[in-house]
């Protein structure tokens, strides 16, 4: 027997099961969720280690968000690849590459 088709089939996968209340339209038309610039903090507190059950202070993660900025910023420059005008990606993992393996020799 063959399966009935719903209106739920043609739904797209990431809003089939979802609540229209938490969602809204962004200014270009998309479907977006209302909670996103609060789960994107949560995901960048998470990558700079702030623990978010212990509770986090927005300004303390900008902080560390600078500082691990700062921190590349200096990297890249002493790899020779960072300058005024920033960095080439690439070419600084292939200097840091060549540091780590120059050291190891």
């Amino acid at each position: 027997m063959a399966k009935i088709v719903t209106e739920r089939d043609f739904r797209l996968p990431e809003f089939r099961d979802a609540d229209p209340n938490d969602y809204e339209f962004r200014d270009d038309g998309k479907v977006v969720r209302k909670d996103r610039w609060k789960t994107g903090v949560h995901n960048i507190a998470s990558a700079v280690g702030a623990n978010s059950r212990d509770g986090f202070e927005i300004d303390d993660i900008v902080e560390r968000v600078r500082k691990l900025v700062g921190d590349f910023d200096r990297l890249a420059k002493a790899a020779g690849v960072g300058g005024d005008d920033g960095y080439n990606h690439d070419q600084l993992v292939l200097a840091l590459l060549d540091t780590l393996d120059s050291k190891s020799s």
